[in-house]
């Protein structure tokens, strides 16, 4: 009787563990849902040596006056407007790119900039 007891407390433990960590995930997707993060509204752009020379070229030329970001964020505002809306709606939202933030290759200086912490912290 004393085992079948323990077996059964074993079996209604396993349910309501396996029952709370269900619950808990879905949980965690509803509140992932239901908030909106920077992470869900970024973009990766490539942007290549050619564009890059193009952009320079046309600063000489006098086409544009503002830094690359600038330009980048105009384009993509201007593009974005032009588009159909997705949500049925009568007064259409402009929408507004926060920031424009450039990312290199930069791999190695990483590493060399962590070598140089720690032999800073070794002393």
């Amino acid at each position: 009787m004393v085992i079948f007891l323990g077996m059964l407390m074993a079996l209604i433990f396993s349910l309501a563990v396996r029952y709370l960590t269900d619950i808990q995930k879905f949980l965690y997707k509803k509140w992932d849902i239901n908030t909106a993060t920077p992470a869900d509204f970024t973009i990766k752009l490539d942007i290549s040596d050619s564009q890059y020379e193009n952009y320079l070229e046309s600063m000489k030329n006098g086409e544009y006056s503002k830094p690359l970001n600038e330009v980048i964020i105009d384009t993509l505002e201007l593009r974005v407007d032009k588009l159909d809306s997705v949500v049925d709606s009568s007064e259409k939202t402009p929408i507004k790119v926060a920031s424009v933030t450039f990312g290199y290759k930069n791999g190695e200086l990483i590493r060399t900039l962590k070598q140089r912490g720690a032999l800073i912290g070794s002393g």
